[in-house]
């Protein structure tokens, strides 16, 4: 399977490319955030992958939010939970994971 993702990290991970600073916005506001992002990809105002090379906390802004192909067994068991059900083509709802709050959606 293969899947392209954004990634909003909360205060708890504080490290991104975007803030080297650190990071400083509660899980709620990492909500509200990604509800906002989700609701424009769901409305074709844009796509994931052009929110993810702007708005996502990982190293996978770099390919469009796209980490390439992963088996059950290699990602956070709620991630792939989410990331398996998905149809291609598919936008998950939002996703909690020790990492952060991500959007998923299914490319391959």
């Amino acid at each position: 399977m293969e899947i392209a993702r954004l990634l909003q990290k909360m205060s708890r991970r504080p490290s991104s490319w975007k803030s080297p600073d650190g990071i400083t916005i509660s899980r709620d506001e990492a909500i509200v955030s990604l509800k906002k992002l989700q609701k424009k990809i769901l409305d074709g105002e844009a796509k994931i992958g052009e929110f993810a090379q702007t708005e996502s906390d990982d190293s996978s802004h770099t390919s469009a939010g796209d980490i390439g192909y992963f088996k059950k067994g290699q990602m956070q068991p709620s991630f792939e939970e989410a990331a398996f059900s998905l149809h291609v083509g598919e936008l998950s709802d939002l996703v909690e994971t020790d990492s952060g709050i991500h959007l998923i959606q299914r490319v391959a």
